[in-house]
């Protein structure tokens, strides 16, 4: 084996692991960022709290609407939204370049900011759980 060849070689398996890092580095990131947002969400039907979305590479469109009579309680919305969403997040490689976490429901604007008419302030669980990842990395 040349000596360039062994610089390769070496090269080739740093960059691995480099990348195993990284993809693990955006995992667990995106993992603390669902919780936290999901945490801090308002739960009355869980319609909310479940429409909360990860992506891939792409966003994730889907919205989740449970009627009131068919009402989820806070630990279950909560639960299921874990059990449905964060396995998503082990499906990530660096070439789908992002994860995404949204939620296109009509009122996550208001849970977010609030509601101006009636002075009511937003829960922001999408600014918190920014600011509390961002303290846990820096």
């Amino acid at each position: 084996m040349t000596l360039n060849s062994k610089f390769h070689a070496d090269l080739k398996k740093f960059s691995k692991k480099v990348e195993v890092k990284t993809e693990n580095l955006v995992k667990s990131t995106a993992r603390a960022t669902y919780k936290v947002i999901t945490h801090m969400a308002p739960v009355k039907t869980g319609s909310y709290v479940k429409s909360n979305r990860i992506g891939i590479g792409s966003i994730d469109p889907q919205v989740i609407t449970i009627p009131e009579e068919l009402a989820l309680g806070e630990n279950e919305a909560k639960s299921q939204a874990y059990i449905e969403q964060l396995p998503k997040i082990e499906l990530f490689r660096l070439e789908n370049k992002f994860i995404s976490i949204s939620n296109n429901i009509h009122y996550a604007l208001k849970v977010e900011y609030g509601w101006p008419k009636h002075g009511k302030r937003g829960y922001a669980p999408y600014r918190m759980a920014y600011e509390v990842v961002k303290a846990g990395i820096i």
